[in-house]
């Protein structure tokens, strides 16, 4: 029974956000309340132990990064700086070329070390700007963001220094380089699938009429109409050089690593685009602050909700079971056995706790040294697991798509369908066909 009343609260929640429409908040406490009551958690120890104690956690985590990411945002857009970034490259590289710009640049940046909750703060109001000159859907921005910071940048390339890599090295001896023939190879896979997809739904869009949508989430992407003259190329640019910059050095010597980079980083970016655009603002200063700030604490609080469902999920009868089940699943064989065994337990563990990284970990820590003795090479195992953690993590009350829907003006509803594919589908895909390359000598 315990298993069905963890289905009937995911139901729930992906009901309430997905058809219903319902904020992430309100979706993540009524599941939560459904699957206390059911599983026999005391109600009120539950609410106020289990989920408030994950929301509140989280909240702390993510809060500066959030809220001066959100601010760093509106001071682009309030500058004319995001809408200069935009001109430039649409001229640059020409607007049929705007889908493919996007998804490689936030490749690149999550592929250098910027986390993709900083990546969309920092793309998201250029991205819009774009969006806009070339008529196109903001959900379709989504799936670009998504989709360059959720794949090949952070699971398969070989050399990736975010926390997903870099895990498996504590269990196996390996470095972020490990089973780079494999890697790349997964890696070629998902851009090649991804862009293909990304620009089938352009084609989609542009062929039914459906072009760029205005509403107040989006207010803050000035028009040209807005300014007497825009930012100059490299002024424009420097704020974000500053903030990559930040991110990339600063993170190695501050303690903490990238999140008080980012901070820092984005707090200098806002400095300087204000001391370079003081005329621009004018009165303007403490609304787009107050916004900024007001944008990036409604994510925070939305993003820690759902981590506050995922840690109820964790505290259930449930999870036990799977737990149990996962450690349970045979580690024999030949190597592509061992690692479709491996694929298989990293998915249920990143799909029940709906995060990459909470679900590797889990898997690492329960199940790793079973699959360190089956004798399978250590780099196969760390590529592998990295590869099987950013697949299932894609489901509708992933704690990262609050911070999209609010930067971007989406909803989870029109988003999902594109990122299934992408963030779901694309890297299911490549992760097997991977596991039977490993299994005819590749590494």
């Amino acid at each position: 029974m315990s298993m069905l009343f963890l289905l009937i609260a995911f139901g729930v929640i992906f009901y309430l956000i997905l058809w219903q429409k319902w904020s992430t908040t309100a979706a993540s406490v009524a599941a939560s309340f459904v699957l206390i009551v059911l599983d026999g958690i005391p109600i009120w120890n539950g609410l106020q132990q289990t989920y408030a104690a994950g929301l509140g956690s989280s909240t702390g985590n993510y809060f500066f990064l959030l809220c001066f990411g959100a601010l760093f945002g509106h001071f682009m857009s309030a500058s004319g700086c995001a809408l200069k970034i935009a001109r430039v490259l649409t001229n640059l590289l020409g607007k049929k070329n705007v889908t493919v710009t996007l998804f490689t640049l936030t490749a690149l940046m999550v592929y250098g070390g910027i986390s993709v909750l900083v990546v969309v703060f920092t793309v998201g109001p250029v991205g819009l700007a774009m969006m806009r000159e070339a008529n196109l859907p903001r959900r379709h921005l989504a799936a670009c963001i998504l989709a360059g910071g959720s794949t090949l940048s952070m699971t398969s390339l070989p050399g990736i220094p975010n926390l997903l890599n870099l895990m498996p090295t504590g269990y196996l001896g390996t470095d972020a380089m490990a089973a780079p023939v494999i890697g790349i190879i997964g890696s070629i896979i998902q851009y090649i699938l991804c862009v293909l997809f990304l620009l089938f739904i352009e084609k989609r869009y542009i062929s039914k009429g459906m072009g760029f949508e205005e509403n107040v989430a989006t207010s803050i992407v000035q028009k040209e109409d807005d300014f007497g003259d825009l930012p100059n190329g490299f002024m424009a640019f420097l704020p974000t050089l500053i903030l990559i910059c930040s991110v990339l050095f600063l993170s190695r010597v501050l303690t903490g690593g990238s999140t008080p980079a980012a901070v820092l980083g984005s707090t200098v970016a806002c400095i300087v685009i204000y001391l370079t655009n003081r005329k621009r603002f004018k009165k303007r200063l403490g609304d787009t602050i107050t916004e900024g700030m007001q944008g990036g604490l409604n994510a925070a609080i939305n993003m820690a909700a759902m981590v506050g469902f995922g840690v109820v999920i964790q505290s259930s009868s449930a999870f036990v079971i799977i737990t149990d089940f996962v450690t349970g699943l045979s580690s024999g064989g030949g190597v592509v056995s061992v690692l479709l065994s491996l694929f298989v337990a990293v998915s249920i563990f990143v799909a029940t706790t709906a995060s990459a990284g909470s679900g590797l970990d889990i898997f690492w820590k329960t199940m790793g040294d079973r699959f360190i003795s089956t004798g399978v090479n250590p780099q196969l195992l760390h590529r592998i697991s990295c590869m099987a953690a950013g697949g299932f993590d894609t489901v509708p009350h992933n704690s990262a798509y609050p911070v999209f829907n609010s930067v971007l003006g989406t909803e989870t509803k029109e988003v999902y369908p594109l990122v299934a594919v992408l963030t779901l589908t694309i890297p299911v895909v490549s992760c097997i066909i991977c596991i039977f390359l490993a299994g005819m000598g590749l590494v």
